[in-house]
């Protein structure tokens, strides 16, 4: 693939279920490669971690030399490919939006669950002694998400 430069705009798509080329493998899910003013930007990243790799080969794009990714929303379809990509390129910035809790990673405020003082302690959350903010794990520990608040406009 030309190296793009500042002046060049590209989209590619490397992901989709519609399209006319026959190199690339239909799915149910998004994924393209931005290239803008010298970066190179992967907007989501499909459904199959597989079949985001056989796309990207058949493109000629190497995955390990983006220089971030932004991820739309948590849904399986664009963001399904993620596997496939920390395995060729594990250090690369992921930005995210932030999102009260899910697979990005967040916290919630203790004041989320609802407290039932009228159960047992062994039927309640954390036996009914909340610690003050919730913690929530990453589906991909380890990588580098920038988690992102939305704003409106």
């Amino acid at each position: 693939m030309a190296n793009v430069g500042p002046s060049k705009a590209q989209i590619t798509i490397l992901y989709d279920a519609f399209g006319r080329d026959p190199a690339l493998q239909t799915d149910w899910g998004y994924a393209a490669l931005v290239e803008y003013g010298g970066k190179r930007i992967l907007f989501d990243s499909g459904n199959s971690p597989e079949i985001l790799a056989r796309n990207a080969k058949a493109k000629d794009i190497e995955l390990a030399k983006l220089d971030f990714v932004v991820m739309s929303h948590r849904h399986g379809d664009h963001m399904g490919g993620l596997a496939y990509l920390l395995t060729v390129n594990p250090k690369v910035k992921l930005y995210a939006p932030k999102e009260g809790f899910g697979v990005y990673g967040a916290d919630l405020p203790s004041t989320f669950y609802r407290k039932h003082p009228s159960l047992a302690a062994e039927q309640r959350y954390y036996s009914g002694a909340l610690p003050d903010i919730m913690r929530f794990g990453s589906a991909w520990p380890g990588a580098d998400f920038q988690l992102v608040h939305k704003t409106s406009t």
